[in-house]
């Protein structure tokens, strides 16, 4: 076993039950192994069993990832499953450079470039962290909270066989990728890439300056609130995040591959999961860092208030100038506004615009005289945080009605052939925002 100088002893952390965490990362992987084996290449090789030609580079790698399994989990019997740590930054470069071994494209090589950047960073900051000599402090308050066989059982499953399948699927976007040719919408993303590299590598040299500071006993603070971190709590994994959904957006398509930045985030972000665990062992340590969180956002910059206050903002314009075009008649409109309206159709193939039936009209009908007007009283009470019970009542209904009559549009668009993918990435946040609302102002609904 590594050295565990660096252990934490602090207050002892609630953790989730084992059952929770085992169970959790067997559902994802039954997830993505079938999203494989249904829809990738690899179908031949995952349910059919027919892998004795592996023509497919993806069919290969899905073939060679069982065995990875067996060497990653003999090494964390071995070394522990600090394991993972050490090798997070180098399995998902190689993932895509074998992508594009396998059929070399231009779109491809740009995608490995960006990914072994990407590795290539992380790993030099593991590196000077201490990070292949020393095990990472947490994996001791893990043992405290699964021991003996339970820690083993949780290694097995969570640490080695849901990140293995969790590193290989945050890289599959490179297989999926159909046209090889760079465009601009793919410079575009190559660009948002690097700016959230970028992002990630002033955050974590951030935390190192801020760490060697400290060591030395220049700083009082005991721990970062400057630079980004002081928008964020956690900028580098914001940006970490952020950054394998823009590598997903190469594919340009709803597709199986989605499935890697989903599980990221899940693996970060969700109640109980890493950056929990990060958060209470600081509060364990650092009992002013409870004040810390209520000023600063834990992951994105912005608060849900923030959010809201853009919804609502962009939504206003957008209701008086595109969806209202269902239902009264163009010369009501400016030129630029038609214009718009006409390229959504054209680009997005969005047919309930094109061709608005009675049921959606009367959709929108409510959306332009009953929800444009609390549009403003939203802003008002968003801006000033005026949240009295009948307000946030106000706010849940409206997120109940919403949310509601996304589904019809939803599914028209899923029985409708040849619709793009990318139209449901414009309605999906009038979907999640209003959704997010009911949870949001509830409390505040019922409260005095």
């Amino acid at each position: 076993m590594t050295d565990k100088s660096a252990a934490y002893s602090g207050p002892k952390v609630v953790h989730p039950p084992l059952g929770v965490v085992v169970g959790g990362a067997l559902a994802a992987i039954g997830v993505m192994y079938a999203s494989w084996a249904l829809w990738s290449p690899a179908r031949p090789c995952l349910l059919e069993l027919e892998c004795l030609s592996l023509e497919d580079g993806w069919a290969r790698h899905c073939f060679g990832l069982i065995s990875t399994l067996v060497v990653v989990w003999a090494l964390t019997l071995i070394y522990g499953p600090g394991v993972i740590d050490r090798i997070w930054s180098i399995e998902p470069p190689l993932v895509v450079w074998h992508a594009y071994l396998s059929q070399p494209s231009p779109l491809r090589l740009l995608m490995a470039c960006l990914a072994t950047a990407w590795g290539t960073r992380l790993t030099y900051n593991f590196y000077i962290k201490g990070g292949y000599t020393h095990e990472d402090y947490r994996w001791a308050e893990v043992r405290r909270w699964y021991p003996g066989w339970r820690f083993q059982v949780m290694n097995a499953v969570f640490v080695v066989a849901f990140q293995q399948f969790l590193l290989t699927s945050i890289a599959t976007p490179a297989f999926v990728v159909v046209d090889g040719r760079i465009s601009p919408i793919d410079w575009a993303l190559a660009g948002a890439f690097v700016l959230l590299f970028v992002g990630e590598t002033v955050a974590d040299f951030q935390m190192f300056q801020f760490q060697a500071a400290k060591a030395r006993g220049e700083t009082n603070s005991k721990f970062v609130r400057t630079g980004l971190w002081q928008f964020s709590r956690h900028p580098n994994y914001f940006c970490e995040v952020c950054l394998w959904w823009v590598f997903y957006a190469f594919t340009k398509t709803l597709n199986w591959s989605i499935l890697g930045p989903v599980y990221l985030t899940v693996l970060f972000v969700a109640p109980g999961a890493s950056l929990d665990l990060t958060e209470a062992i600081s509060l364990g340590k650092y009992p002013e860092y409870a004040e810390h969180k209520k000023k600063v956002p834990k992951f994105l910059p912005i608060t849900l208030r923030h959010v809201y206050i853009l919804y609502f903002a962009s939504h206003i314009p957008a209701t008086l100038f595109l969806d209202s075009q269902a239902l009264l008649p163009r010369d009501a409109f400016p030129r630029f506004a038609t214009d718009l309206a006409d390229f959504h159709v054209r680009r997005h193939g969005d047919v309930l615009m094109a061709d608005p039936p009675l049921w959606f009209k009367s959709l929108v009908a409510c959306e332009f005289f009953v929800q444009l007007p609390f549009f403003f009283v939203a802003l008002w009470a968003l801006f000033y945080e005026k949240y009295s019970p009948t307000v946030s009542m106000l706010f849940v209904a409206y997120g109940a009605h919403v949310a509601t009559t996304l589904v019809p549009i939803l599914a028209t668009f899923l029985a409708s052939p040849g619709v793009p993918s990318l139209l449901f990435a414009i309605y999906a946040p009038y979907f999640i925002i209003p959704l997010s609302l009911i949870f949001y102002f509830l409390p505040w609904s019922t409260s005095s």
